[in-house]
């Protein structure tokens, strides 16, 4: 039995210093775990990506000129009436975004805080507060509304607020920040 306990703890010291070594050994890796709840009211007005996640952004769409990704935003400005501004960065619309090629569909941006499918953690993935910007378009011919929401994370950066999203894949830890804009 005394042998069996010290094996266990063994392991467990094991563990520990593995776990210490990692957290050592990757620093730079942001913890993106975000657990308050957020006020309107600190998140109106503009927001800015930040000048490292559109360097990653360029690198990314020139690599592959097919890929895209979900929120192709250079800036937002979220107004405290609920609709919001957007300047569209062309080049990193991805193939399923048509709809906001549209002229009419920039002019409909929405915006509202929510609970949004968070980080990946575990291999599994915890709902987050964010927010979600909605465009619509009516497509006359189908006699329906299309819409394209993007969802966009919160995350803690020495006590300031900022908006994130995935950059591709979620395993390859790439992120695209917004910070506000002061």
């Amino acid at each position: 039995m005394k042998t069996q306990f010290a094996v266990l703890q063994s392991l467990l010291v094991l563990w520990l210093v593995i776990c210490g070594i990692v957290e050592l050994g990757f620093p730079d890796v942001p913890k993106r775990q975000f657990d308050r709840q957020v006020d309107k009211t600190e998140i109106i007005g503009a927001w800015e990506l930040t000048p490292a996640s559109e360097t990653q952004l360029n690198a990314l769409t020139e690599q592959e000129s097919s890929w895209g990704i979900d929120s192709p935003w250079k800036s937002i400005t979220l107004s405290s009436n609920g609709s919001c501004r957007v300047e569209l960065e062309p080049s990193w619309l991805s193939a399923h975004s048509d709809i906001l090629k549209l002229a009419d569909t920039m002019d409909s941006c929405m915006w509202d805080l929510e609970y949004v499918s968070g980080v990946y953690e575990n291999n599994g993935v915890r709902n987050t507060p964010g927010i979600v910007l909605k465009f619509s378009h009516y497509n006359q011919a189908a006699d329906i509304y299309e819409l394209y929401p993007s969802e966009l994370r919160f995350f803690n950066r020495n006590g300031k607020l900022v908006l994130w999203d995935y950059i591709g894949n979620p395993n390859d830890a790439k992120y695209q920040d917004y910070e506000k804009v002061d």
